[in-house]
């Protein structure tokens, strides 16, 4: 609640002591001495001081809930208490002292839950019953969300959220099939989000799920006789898209140009072909309970049969065991044990220079804003350099840097035209359901995604490809293409989508959130779950008592889901409409109008 409204006359007494102290700064910057207040008009218990002395500002939540929009991928008001009171740093201090979520644990206990109600509600022989599948991801994804039982992990999961759409695996292959490997993939992800980047390309590199989405699984030699060379996919990727990107780059992330003011490549086709020849011989780890005929993994054995918690094997006989030159600099000797090769290339490129400025990029733009300035790029490539300690590739002492940065933090850094970034469909939805609160009456939040997928152009792990939903330089035509500048999340925003996530929205308001109960349930028998709005034992009833005034409701909404950062337009628009709702449950429409409009506002969708 605003803590002055000033309906008439605002009069300020300057003393003459006054005059010997000038302050360049703002009305209610704090600096009241020698100034007196009064009003025609104010709300009773207010003091009409607080409008110079800042103490209505509500500046400290206002900053936490920005901070919490980059570095969560969703929170409630009372996590915007928390971090405005203990401070930045000590939160992401203590997160980084959670346990992950163990989603895996979760996909599997949902799964038999499925079984359950399946042989004891639809008296179904479940026996032969295969799976979990994709789906039981997805329920597990977001019984964490919202569920009592949902993990405190709140960094960690969204840096794994970040590290799913740069080392990219997608269920929209046979991977689908199979739940139990999409969450140890994400568990992974997450287990690693404060590590150091040598063990995260290391695990990337040798887990099931990447070794057959990018088709280094079961990767044999060079066979001339039969016309068949090494798969170069992973090859490729893990140098474009995981380590050192196309071209040379300066610390600050600018490229490095030859005599002729061209870039300069890092790595060529020959280079991809040698590191082809790196990957040949990979083979699964282990072998799953459904392997009936032999305990022994072997070469050409599929992920139907493999044994997803153990890391890939090298089987030596489909190794290209000949020497190989990589990157103008490595020389991998011939005839050594496979996977010796592979930590030698792993190193290499790990060691590479171009990872500090490649990585900071792209974490900076998931989290912060889609265009950062070469310096904060710089001081970011300092800390993955060297963290403080003299350690390399700290990806916990990166993660605070760049959420703790100046360029992060300061109001001056959001005055720039080229701050900021359109906030994902994904992760937007994450945060209104999150703040507006999703009440299912037995605790089962059982999301499918099928509908969030189609109507937000974007799901947990389901990337159409191993770019991901959008590219890191992505420029828009218009303005923003004009002036040289990136907008990645605007690629999946278009003239489908643009309606789409509105609708979605609106079904959202008017509690039309579908929630299966299970595995055996039919899609016609799926919950239509309240958002809480008419609910007076969910999160969303916080939000009726504000709107006799449309400024209260206003002011929460600000506070919560713009961080302070809604404008004058916005304020009026949605106000003026609010008043327009009389007739009724007034209350219960003008909320619904209300959360709607400021849902599918610039300054919720914009993040400054």
């Amino acid at each position: 609640m605003r803590t002055i409204k000033i309906i008439a006359v605002l009069m300020i007494s300057l003393s003459a002591s006054l005059q010997a102290q000038l302050y360049n700064d703002y009305i209610g910057a704090g600096h009241s001495e020698g100034i007196t207040v009064s009003t025609s008009s104010n709300s009773e218990g207010t003091d009409p001081m607080s409008t110079i002395n800042a103490a209505g500002m509500d500046v400290e939540r206002m900053a936490a809930s920005r901070f919490l929009r980059q570095a969560t991928v969703a929170y409630d008001s009372a996590m915007i208490e928390e971090v405005a009171a203990i401070g930045f740093d000590v939160w992401i201090d203590d997160q980084m002292t959670k346990t992950p979520t163990d989603y895996e644990t979760m996909v599997n206990d949902i799964w038999y839950n499925d079984l359950q109600l399946l042989t004891h509600q639809a008296g179904r022989d479940t026996t032969e019953t295969f799976g979990p599948y994709s789906l039981h991801f997805n329920y597990a994804y977001w019984q964490n969300m919202y569920g009592t039982r949902a993990n405190d992990d709140y960094l960690r999961q969204r840096i794994a959220y970040a590290y799913s759409q740069i080392f990219v695996v997608s269920e929209n292959t046979e991977l689908g099939g199979y739940g139990e490997y999409m969450a140890n993939w994400y568990d992974m992800l997450a287990e690693n989000a404060f590590g150091n980047y040598r063990d995260i390309i290391e695990d990337v590199t040798l887990h099931i799920n990447m070794g057959y989405y990018l088709s280094h699984l079961n990767n044999p030699k060079a066979d001339p006789v039969n016309n068949i060379n090494p798969d170069e996919n992973f090859a490729r990727e893990i140098m474009q898209l995981f380590t050192i990107g196309l071209y040379l780059l300066n610390d600050d992330g600018t490229q490095v140009f030859d005599g002729a003011g061209d870039p300069i490549p890092t790595y060529d086709n020959t280079d991809v072909k040698e590191a082809a020849k790196v990957f040949t011989g990979l083979m699964p780890g282990g072998v799953n309970q459904y392997v009936t005929w032999t305990t022994n993994p072997y070469f050409g054995l599929g992920i139907w049969g493999a044994d997803h918690t153990v890391p890939m094997q090298i089987d030596q006989m489909y190794h290209e065991t000949s020497e190989k030159t990589i990157l103008k600099g490595l020389t991998i000797p011939a005839n050594q044990p496979g996977m010796q090769d592979v930590m030698m290339l792993l190193d290499t490129l790990y060691n590479h220079p171009n990872v500090g400025p490649f990585m900071s990029r792209r974490l900076i733009q998931h989290m912060v804003k889609s265009n950062p300035t070469p310096s904060y790029i710089q001081r970011m490539t300092a800390v993955f350099n060297d963290n403080g300690s003299g350690v390399r590739g700290d990806m916990g002492a990166l993660i605070k840097a760049i959420l703790l940065d100046p360029e992060a933090r300061d109001c001056a850094a959001m005055q720039d035209f080229a701050h900021g970034k359109l906030q994902e469909p994904w992760l937007r939805n994450n945060q209104a359901q999150k703040l507006m609160g999703v009440y299912q009456d037995q605790d089962r939040y059982y999301n499918n995604g099928f509908t969030l997928s189609n109507d937000l152009g974007q799901s947990i792990l389901q990337s159409p490809t191993v770019f991901n939903f959008f590219r890191p330089d992505y420029q828009p035509s218009g303005d923003i293409g004009n002036n040289d500048l990136y907008a990645p999340e605007l690629q999946i925003h278009n003239t489908t989508s643009a309606i789409s996530v509105i609708n979605q929205v609106n079904r959202q308001i008017r509690s039309w959130i579908e929630i299966s109960n299970g595995y055996g349930t039919p899609w016609w028998d799926w919950e239509l779950e309240d958002m809480g709005i008419s609910n007076p034992e969910a999160l969303s009833y916080k939000y009726r008592p504000f709107t006799e005034d449309p400024d209260d409701f206003l002011d929460r909404v600000d506070l919560e889901y713009m961080s302070g950062q809604m404008t004058d337009v916005v304020r009026n628009d949605i106000r003026d409409a609010m008043l327009g709702q009389t007739w009724g449950d007034y209350q219960r429409e003008r909320v619904n109008l209300g959360l709607y409009l400021t849902l599918i506002s610039p300054d919720f969708v914009i993040l400054k």
